[in-house]
């Protein structure tokens, strides 16, 4: 992974995963609606240039990606409003998250078939290293695995509760902290160990 990349997704998991409180399942909501503004977010930047209003793309797709996140939580209240109430204003760090400008924002001339291919994959990559990082975070903390229902959440026992009594830590924002490093530490050293037998090969 390149640096620019990798730098890219540590400081979208600083302002989207890490405030998040330690469960999957508002880690899944969070996930469902970041990837919900990446796609509508790339439909409004072709829009804008079948407008022929480039001038303004970055202003409008700005309203444009808080008016989705804004409906979003609107929909969310819905359907669990204790869930909506729990993340609370974490929900509208995502359209201003360096991980969605950094892709809906670029000023690469793509068709849109290779657009959508482009941020939605990364947009996927991100789903999947998050929802890792969720499943730890709660399972270090709480000693289980968390679903989202209509009155908040599921909470599924794996580990002893004796067990979660000494890490609960790891549900504090700096115990988030001590993950991602440990995490980013761990795909660094794997990373580099392929790196230098792709080398030698």
């Amino acid at each position: 992974m390149k640096k620019k990349v990798a730098l890219l997704y540590i400081s979208a998991f600083l302002s989207v995963v890490i405030p998040v409180p330690a469960r999957v399942a508002y880690g899944i909501i969070m996930l469902l609606i970041m990837n919900i503004v990446m796609f509508l977010g790339t439909t409004a930047k072709f829009l804008i240039r079948k407008l022929d209003i480039e001038e303004l793309e970055p202003v409008c797709l700005l309203v444009f990606l808080y008016s989705i996140t804004i409906l979003c939580k609107q929909l969310l209240i819905m359907y669990s409003p204790l869930t909506a109430l729990t993340l609370s204003f974490d929900l509208y760090l995502i359209p201003i998250s360096s991980f969605i400008l950094g892709y809906i924002l670029t000023d690469k001339e793509m068709n849109p078939k290779m657009l959508y291919k482009k941020n939605m994959s990364a947009s996927g990559i991100f789903t999947g290293f998050a929802l890792i990082f969720y499943i730890i975070r709660e399972m270090l903390a709480f000693g289980s695995i968390s679903l989202p229902v209509k009155k908040g959440i599921h909470v599924i026992k794996i580990l002893s509760s004796q067990i979660s009594d000494y890490t609960f830590f790891f549900a504090t924002i700096p115990g988030a902290f001590v993950i991602l490093s440990v995490l980013v530490a761990i795909f660094a050293f794997i990373e580099r160990h392929v790196e230098i037998n792709r080398r030698k090969n």
